[in-house]
């Protein structure tokens, strides 16, 4: 199994993975695309996309990784785990935003059903968010539990530099979203 890691103009990666990121239905969007900044491009950009290739595809002179040896890697991609930000990239973000910016990509051998792989890890991610009690069955998502990881990893005032207009909560902000939590009194019986 081989693999190739190089960086590349995110222009060209977006250009040459149009196919793969537009959208069928085009009512589905990103409430969050309107309220972020460069930022959180910035921020998006420090993890690598990984780009699952067929096996056997990955030529063994490719050690060179010079631009034209391996653009031609995403017209034979099968997988890609992070599609759904590099769409957001391609919806949200300007030619002159993503003009400069570079992406590390990671293209690796795989079988095709690595596809399905992935969503059953995508699976765990979600159900680590549900709401957590004995009376809600529902699939309410955890914003509580989303609040406290978002602020181990950033700063109040990386937060405030992620979005346009800072509110109070991130994730409540961030989605426009109304959220009303009930909390019990400590005092009640």
């Amino acid at each position: 199994m081989g693999s190739i890691v190089v960086k590349l103009p995110l222009a060209t990666v977006l250009h040459e993975m149009e196919y793969f990121l537009k959208l069928e239905d085009n009512s589905i969007y990103f409430r969050s695309s309107k309220r972020v900044s460069v930022v959180y491009l910035d921020e998006l950009l420090k993890i690598p996309s990984v780009f699952y290739v067929p096996l056997q595809s990955i030529s063994a002179n490719i050690g060179l990784k010079k631009f034209e040896q391996v653009v031609p890697y995403l017209s034979i991609v099968h997988h890609i785990p992070t599609i759904d930000a590099l769409q957001f990239i391609y919806f949200t973000f300007s030619k002159q935003d993503i003009a400069d910016k570079e992406i590390e990509c990671i293209f690796v051998e795989a079988k095709k059903g690595i596809a399905k792989t992935h969503f059953l890890y995508d699976l765990i991610k979600i159900d680590s968010l549900l709401v957590k009690n004995t009376s809600n069955f529902t699939g309410k998502i955890d914003y509580e539990k989303l609040e406290k990881e978002f602020h181990t990893a950033y700063t109040k005032a990386t937060y405030k530099k992620l979005v346009k207009k800072p509110g109070k909560y991130f994730f409540q902000n961030l989605l426009g979203l109304n959220l009303h939590h009930k909390r019990k009194d400590s005092n009640a019986k």
